[in-house]
This record gives C-alpha cells, structure tokens and sequence, in this order.
C-alpha cells in the first residue's frame, strides 16, 4: 500500500533496525499512522491533521476523548512501543 510509513503494522512487527533510518517526524508520524487508520481525529495536532487529511486513505471518525486504544491488534501495540522506544532514546 502506498503512502503509509508503516505499512503492515497491523500485520508484522517491524524492528528497532528497520525503524532506524526513519527521522523523529518519519517516527511521529509513524506513530501517529496507526492511530489514524482507526479513524482517531487529529484536533489539537494541526500537522498532524493536515499530513492525514492528505491521505486518500484516511477517514478521521473517532474523536480523541472516545478513542479506545483496545482497537489496536498485538502488532500495532507492539510497533507503537518500538516507536516511542525510538523516539524516547
């Protein structure tokens, strides 16, 4: 699929290697990716908004304050996890 940065990461675990030779913005909004395939609306990240709304892809229908993070498989908590790892190092 294009346009993702991830574009299995809610199918394969992606590793700290693969992640590596991303920037911080690649890995935010990474990041961010997994949530936005749930439909999570970017309200108070106004890049964050606008990279998504470009995306053919992405319907923003969840408001953040009804977002349950219990919609994401093992694969998308586990790259969730590598990510912030990488951004937090």
């Amino acid at each position: 699929e294009e346009d993702y940065i991830l574009p299995e990461s809610d199918s394969k675990y992606y590793s700290k290697s693969e992640l590596s030779s991303l920037t911080s913005k690649q890995l935010a909004i990474a990041r961010n990716e997994i949530y936005a395939k749930h439909g999570y609306i970017f309200a108070k990240n106004k890049e964050m908004k606008e990279y998504f709304e470009g995306k053919s892809w992405y319907k923003g229908t969840v408001k953040a304050s009804n977002f349950d993070e219990s919609v994401f498989n093992k694969y998308e908590k586990e790259n969730l996890e590598t990510i912030v790892d990488l951004e937090g190092k």
